[in-house]
């Protein structure tokens, strides 16, 4: 785990990736490579057709996306870095919504290329609010919580 402080860390909140972050990199590095296989053409069952990529790249992501934490972005403290994150990944959330739906119902590959594109950049902006600490609570809080337990 890669953990960041400022010197003074009061009412800071801590800067870090963790093991989480590594098993949803792992996922997404599943994503990519069952997109490079469709398209590369091949022939079998998980990536058969678009309807099929489409479907593993949902199940993937679903996984990828239950280590991401999203609900500490939209609980936390609304700073304008979290409104910021949140707009942004709310806007991506829907968009790959609507193209997956269009990937499976009309088995186009421009929709799961959008909505591999969109997967993609949920995962990096879920990345980047993690090493940034955005949405978190602070460290000083999070201490405290541990010592209670």
């Amino acid at each position: 785990m890669l953990v960041v402080t400022p010197s003074n860390t009061e009412g800071v909140s801590t800067m870090k990736l963790t093991g989480r972050d590594g098993f949803a990199t792992i996922a997404m590095a599943l994503i990519v490579l069952v997109y490079v296989l469709f398209l590369g053409g091949a022939d079998f069952l998980l990536v058969s057709s678009v309807q099929a990529t489409t479907t593993t790249i949902l199940v993937l992501g679903i996984i990828g996306c239950s280590l991401g934490a999203a609900d500490e972005l939209y609980t936390a403290t609304k700073s304008a870095a979290t409104r910021a994150f949140a707009v942004v990944g709310t806007i991506l959330g829907v968009g790959a919504l609507a193209a997956m739906l269009t990937a499976l119902i009309g088995g186009g590959e421009a929709a799961l290329a959008v909505f591999f594109t969109a997967t993609v950049a949920l995962w990096l902006l879920a990345t980047v609010r993690h090493w940034a600490g955005v949405g978190t609570r602070p460290a000083v809080e999070m201490r405290e919580e541990a010592k209670t337990r």
